[in-house]
């Protein structure tokens, strides 16, 4: 018996974990955290899946930061139509 305890989408960034994951999956002999990606997907024992996880991440950071923006321009927006200058100091 093998009971490996990890993030699946940090140890899923290694090929060969990768691998072991999906057939786990395949298999019906995984516990835990859904995986995000197609387990019954060929995997690429040359790929840099780092480099799509990155790129992933980049959008939902990129996201966030417009959603951000977008909260604080409309609470400054407040402020003004009531009288009261935002604070800009930083």
């Amino acid at each position: 018996m093998l009971i490996a305890i990890g993030n699946p989408e940090v140890l899923s960034l290694d090929p060969i974990w990768n691998s072991f994951l999906n057939y786990v999956r395949r298999s019906n002999r995984c516990r835990g955290a859904e995986i995000s990606w197609d387990y019954d997907e060929e995997v690429d024992v040359a790929g840099d899946y780092a480099e799509g996880y990155r790129s992933v991440r980049v959008d939902d950071m990129n996201a966030l930061t417009i959603r951000l923006q977008e909260r604080t321009l409309a609470k400054e927006g407040m402020l003004i139509a009531r009288g009261e200058m935002p604070n800009r100091e930083r």
